[in-house]
């Protein structure tokens, strides 16, 4: 089964661009089984080796539809990964946050490999 992760984005860093110092990011994952967990992780981590100042939250999709977690925070769509092009997938969405938030101060991102 080929696994998705939806990639959100919230907080100072996509309220107010230009100011923020990290980035807040939500990962929504198909469900809390190991297989879906797993794939979650493994794209929490592939982000934070480029982007040490982000913070990353996980979700399954129930956990995020039964808090709201996504409309209370204003959180916005910024990207899919699945597990059939991971790393391809991965290096997009950090180009894309880069070229969202380029101009943030003390905002790092590592340089690509």
């Amino acid at each position: 089964m080929t696994e998705i992760v939806t990639v959100y984005g919230f907080g100072s860093s996509f309220r107010t661009l230009g100011r923020a110092r990290d980035i807040d990011m939500l990962l929504v994952h198909r469900s809390i089984d190991r297989p879906s967990c797993r794939f979650a992780i493994a794209c929490k981590r592939d982000i934070q080796i480029h982007m040490p100042n982000v913070d990353v939250t996980m979700l399954s999709i129930a956990e995020a539809e039964s808090n709201k977690f996504i409309a209370k925070s204003s959180a916005r769509q910024i990207g899919l990964v699945t597990s059939d092009s991971r790393e391809a997938q991965i290096q997009e969405l950090l180009k894309n946050i880069s070229e969202l938030v380029n101009g943030c101060k003390g905002l790092y991102l590592a340089p690509q490999k």
